[in-house]
């Protein structure tokens, strides 16, 4: 009886051993996977966001712009018995 009494009470002590959490450890998964907290870190980085859209009015801005075209121009000059071509 008394062997089987140290059997359990040490397997209860080694596996119970396996299982254990800290408390920093508990409050670090808990501080992770908290939907309201987790829900208000976005509303906080979306406010920082705000702000610096914000502060980018009062920043120089740059604006470029261009555009590209091309003419040709063709002038076909018949005269009597010779033709003439000219592109330009």
């Amino acid at each position: 009886m008394k062997k089987i009494f140290i059997i359990v009470i040490t397997s209860i002590l080694y596996f119970s051993n396996a299982f254990a959490v800290t408390l920093l450890d508990a409050l670090n998964q808990t501080y992770k996977n908290n939907i309201q907290l987790n829900a208000e870190r976005e509303n906080i980085k979306a406010s920082e966001e705000d702000v610096n859209i914000a502060k980018s009015d009062y920043k120089p801005s740059l604006t470029l712009s261009g555009s590209q075209s091309l003419r040709i121009q063709i002038n076909l000059l018949i005269k009597a018995g010779e033709m003439q071509l000219s592109v330009m």
